[in-house]
């Protein structure tokens, strides 16, 4: 197997396999971007990130208002949480198979771009079981941060360079919650409670925007899908349909696919001591 870059462009031996790979100092491998360009990769995503905290616990002080208008107990109330949250434990065995197969530029503009109809559905629903079904779906869809952030910073940074980055992810992840509480508890203080879902809506839709712009500046950041455009391209440039990604970057079947990752977190939760004593 013999490695080639972008630049091979007369590549005619049919019998020969080559395989396509990022050079040590190739300006398309995000790790070999300027420092700019990766800060603007990832930066603007924290914000939305966030937004998926403030999600949940933005809801917390709107509840006692939200069961007198609707007539339900307080624990019917706190379904509000719940199925928002359930939600976001469900929604990364969706989103981070899909990034694998289409990238993950479209999977996050799509995906948190979906949510954002569902505030307006929330803030809108006529009944309990209207506003349950929003507030699942738009955790469902925001749930493609928990999913794809930590990846796309590795996309940009080796192993030795995450550490920053990473801790200002989970920083977000960890205050997120508290940080919405208290914003939104000023809003339910003073106003119905469905304004703090349009409140939510409009942090959450102006941070898309900003996020959406950012990304289709900096482009793709997932290796497997950015070799195997490279391969493509290749292979009509020069006619030699031997031309491939290496193994482990290949794109597989998406049933394949769907199996291994939705089963994978109970194999680690059976098999890996440390998940489980996470969990307990």
């Amino acid at each position: 197997m013999e490695p080639i870059s972008i630049a091979a462009n007369s590549i005619h031996d049919s019998k020969t396999q080559h395989t396509v790979d990022f050079s040590p100092n190739d300006l398309e491998d995000p790790r070999n971007w300027q420092t700019w360009r990766k800060l603007l990769a990832w930066l603007p995503i924290i914000p939305i990130d966030l937004c998926v905290s403030f999600g949940a616990s933005g809801y917390s002080p709107a509840t006692t208002e939200f069961t007198k208008a609707f007539g339900v107990s307080s624990e019917v109330g706190i379904l509000g949480l719940s199925m928002y949250t359930l939600a976001l434990a469900i929604g990364p065995m969706l989103n981070a198979p899909l990034s694998e197969y289409f990238g993950r530029l479209p999977v996050y503009i799509i995906s948190y771009g979906l949510s954002l109809p569902c505030y307006v559905g929330t803030a809108l629903a006529p009944n309990l079981g209207g506003f349950l079904v929003m507030r699942f779906l738009c955790g469902l869809f925001q749930s493609v941060t928990i999913a794809n952030l930590g990846g796309t910073i590795a996309d940009l940074y080796t192993a030795h360079h995450t550490g920053y980055p990473m801790s200002i992810f989970l920083w977000a992840a960890v205050s997120g919650s508290s940080i919405g509480y208290f914003l939104m508890a000023f809003v339910a203080e003073y106003r119905p409670w469905y304004d703090v879902f349009w409140a939510l809506l409009g942090v959450s839709g102006g941070c898309w925007i900003v996020m959406s712009c950012c990304m289709f500046w900096c482009g793709e950041t997932r290796h497997s899908v950015l070799l195997r455009r490279r391969a493509a391209r290749l292979r009509k440039e020069t006619g030699n349909q031997t031309i491939d990604v290496p193994v482990e970057y290949r794109r597989k079947n998406f049933k394949e696919l769907l199996l291994v990752t939705q089963t994978r977190p109970f194999r680690f939760l059976g098999t890996e001591a440390i998940i489980m004593f996470g969990a307990l």
